[in-house]
Order: structure tokens, then sequence, then C-alpha cells
């Protein structure tokens, strides 16, 4: 375990637990989670962490340490992230380097080009199978602004995608993304957008 090897740690200490359990346990059990953890192997994981709670109890020094370790095996892992917040702008119209020409008539010639908007994004992830060392999510985001009086240049972004990880060794992990996403501006579709990702990460 020492040496990285979780694959093969996790299996001697579970048989440790089950040889001697009166001198192993509970702590064959929760090293047993933890190099499960470190496999990529959730099941597993908090079946031996959950072993540790019924033998140590909640409030015991092993398994108080098992129990805030449950949460990072959930079975289906998540990710969210969000931000929320106001902004001035001293020229609306002027998005992007080039001035939006409109008809003399138009609301936003007649009032000011400066304003106020709200601006927030959100952005979340759902792992809804995991065999193993392989792992197929979904991926969902949303981001847009509100102004206060120039509305008609309000926008906003929502995109959904999915991704497939592949865990090919306890160091390296690979993984593809696809992510679609559509823009409107004052109600009218402005973009469309199209990610496709290939990603090999290694940790040393």
């Amino acid at each position: 375990m020492r040496g990285g090897d979780n694959e093969r740690a996790a299996p001697d200490l579970e048989a440790a637990a089950l040889l001697a359990p009166a001198l192993t346990e509970p702590v064959a059990s929760y090293y047993a989670g933890l190099a499960w953890q470190g496999a990529d192997d959730r099941d597993k994981a908090r079946t031996a962490f959950e072993r540790v709670i019924a033998l140590d109890g909640e409030d015991g020094d092993w398994g108080r340490q098992a129990r805030e370790l449950l949460g990072a095996t959930n079975p289906h892992p998540f990710t969210l992230a969000g931000s929320l917040g106001v902004e001035h702008d001293d020229n609306v119209v002027l998005r992007g380097g080039a001035t939006q020409f409109t008809s003399p008539d138009a609301p936003s010639v007649a009032r000011s080009q400066s304003d106020w908007r709200g601006i927030w994004s959100i952005d979340g992830g759902l792992q809804l199978l995991d065999r193993g060392s392989v792992g197929v999510g979904v991926t969902a985001g949303y981001s847009g602004n509100a102004h206060v009086d120039l509305d008609e240049f309000d926008t906003h972004y929502p995109r959904i995608g999915g991704y497939v990880v592949d865990r090919l060794t306890p160091e390296t992990t690979a993984q593809l993304r696809y992510e679609f996403g559509a823009a409107w501006v004052d109600g009218n579709s402005f973009l469309r957008t199209q990610l496709a990702e290939a990603g090999l990460s290694h940790a040393w």
C-alpha cells in the first residue's frame, strides 16, 4: 500500500481481517477501505468502512475516521461549482470591441448605454456508472446575465454533455468528453457550441 499498489494491498488487508479479526480489526478493514478507495473501487471501500463503523462504533477513533471517509465513496460522486455577482458596464452596447448599431428609435440608443447587471454561472457533473476502473457521467452548466435597464442585452448560455473516464493504472487516467451549448441574447438564438475533448493525465 505504501508503494502505491492498492489493487494488491486491498485483498491482503481483507484477508487479514478475516483470518485474525481479534488481532487485526478494525484496523485491517480501515486500511482495506483506504486501499479500495485508492484502487477506485467505491463499492468495496464503502463495505470496508461500514464494517469499521459496525465494529468500532461511530464514536470510536477508527469508526469516526471511517465515517468521514465514507462520504468520499459516494456511489454517484458529483461536482458542483457556482458563482453569483453584480457588475457595472459603462458601455453595454460596445461588446467585443465592436459597437452594435441599432436604429435611431431603438430603446438602447434612447437610454443610457451604461447599466448594472447581475451575472451567474453554475457547473456540475454526476457520475452515473462506475464499473471498476471505468466511469461514465453527465455534465451540465448555465451562465448568463440580466441587466437592470438594457434588458435587450441579457444573455443565457446553457450547456450539457457527457464523459467517459478510464483509470488505466493507479497513476494514469484517460478521459473523453463531449459538450453542447446554445446561447441566447434577448431571447434570440445567438451561438451554438460543440466541444470534444480527449485527455490523459499521469501523476508522478
